[in-house]
C-alpha cells in the first residue's frame, strides 16, 4: 500500500510529482465516492486514489463550439483532506464553485486542457482554478 505524506497529497501512483500526464492518466482509475454535479458540460465529483486513500475534486467542462465542433475541454484534480471531502459531500448537489475554489489555495491543482485546435496540455499549478469555462 501507499503511503500519503504530510509533504504532498497522494502517492506516486494517483498524484505522481513530475509526472502530470500519468496523473491524469490514473484518475480514470480514482474510485467515485460522490457525484456533486452531474451537467452535460460540468462534472464535479469526489474521487478517492485505492492505494493510498487521498481524496479528490474531479472536476470536467467542457465549451460548445457552435462553429467547428471542436469543443475545448478541460479536467482538474484537486487533493482534499477526509474532512474537506465530508463537508463538499453533505452539500451534494448544492455544491457551489466558491465552495471548490476556495480549497485550491497553495496546492497544486492537475489540469489538463484541450483548447479548441490545440493540442492537449497537463500541468500541475498550484492554486489553479479547479472548475473551468463550461456551458
Amino acid at each position: 500500500m501507499c503511503a500519503a505524506t504530510a509533504e504532498r497529497f497522494g502517492c506516486a501512483i494517483c498524484f505522481p510529482p513530475g509526472d502530470p500526464q500519468a496523473a491524469h492518466q490514473q484518475s480514470r482509475h480514482l474510485n467515485e465516492l460522490a457525484r456533486l454535479v452531474d451537467d452535460s458540460h460540468l462534472l464535479v465529483a469526489i474521487r478517492e486514489c485505492p492505494h493510498c486513500g487521498q481524496r479528490f475534486v474531479f472536476t470536467f467542462t467542457e465549451l460548445i463550439d457552435w462553429i467547428d465542433g471542436d469543443d475545448p475541454q478541460r479536467c482538474s484534480l484537486l487533493p482534499i483532506t477526509r474532512d474537506e471531502a465530508d463537508r463538499l459531500t453533505a452539500l451534494g448537489e448544492q455544491t457551489g464553485q466558491d465552495a471548490v475554489e476556495s480549497l485550491s489555495t497553495g496546492r497544486p491543482v492537475l489540469v489538463m486542457d484541450f483548447p479548441k485546435s490545440g493540442e492537449q496540455t497537463f500541468g500541475y499549478v498550484a492554486g489553479a482554478r479547479v472548475v473551468g469555462p463550461h456551458d
